[in-house]
């Protein structure tokens, strides 16, 4: 009968509930059979728990279960959540179900904020704090193994999306890089752009000014008009 409850699942040394699905420490195989989810009787409990007791390949405390931060396949017995995985640090491997939790995480591990002050925020830097808040995270898929206590950290499933958005440490370094000095110069040309339309009328054009033209055939005076020229 305990075949028909558990399932053992040897590539990680765990026993994980058909119905519940979670894994399950051997010693605590008595207390969840009696629980609300099950609610079986004691002989029938202790008949199962004898019985698993005589598996091998099953850790049966913390100090023998490893688990991974990062699985290359989901665990086919488990079940598949959507989350988010943190980006503040290439290091950092911590995977939030939902982005309060993300938040609390960057405040408390990375002393950051997306939104430092209180009160109303100006849409300008609301749209660059949502920016900042998209570079800070990355939407994955992770599963959990146990449902509290040790090993109850999300997984991260790895997928071929998520390594390409990933990377190495870095990869991700220098891309950081490259994407702030793309930033730098889109502001500087919206800067540039914004000082010749507030020029005046007959200030020289950037095409002018690399002809030179303003310096041989400057307007007034007698010279050559720059405008019937461009006209």
């Amino acid at each position: 009968m305990e075949h028909q409850l558990f399932i053992h699942c040897e590539s990680y040394l765990i026993i994980i509930c058909r119905r519940c699905k979670h894994a399950v420490w051997p010693t605590e195989i008595e207390r969840h059979l009696k629980g609300k989810a099950h609610q079986l009787k004691h002989a029938v409990v202790q008949q199962i728990k004898e019985n698993i007791e005589q598996w091998d390949n099953v850790a049966r405390d913390t100090t023998q279960l490893t688990l991974p931060t990062i699985l290359n396949e989901p665990i086919p017995e488990l079940p598949i959540h959507d989350g988010y995985r943190c980006q503040r640090d290439p290091q950092c491997q911590y995977v939030a179900g939902n982005m309060n939790t993300m938040r609390k995480h960057w405040q408390n591990k990375h002393s950051w904020s997306p939104y430092p002050s209180r009160g109303r925020t100006a849409p300008q830097k609301r749209t660059a704090a949502q920016d900042e808040v998209d570079r800070s995270c990355q939407k994955v898929q992770f599963q959990q193994v146990f449902a509290s206590r040790k090993g109850s950290h999300y997984i991260q499933i790895q997928t071929k999306e998520t390594t390409e958005h990933t990377g190495t440490p870095d990869q991700n370094r220098a891309s950081h890089v490259i994407d702030e000095l793309e930033r730098f110069y889109r502001e500087q040309q919206r800067q540039t752009s914004n000082v010749i339309q507030a020029g005046e009328h007959d200030e020289a054009n950037p095409w002018l000014r690399r002809t030179r033209w303003p310096v041989y055939y400057p307007t007034g005076g007698g010279g050559m008009d720059v405008h019937s020229i461009q006209g």
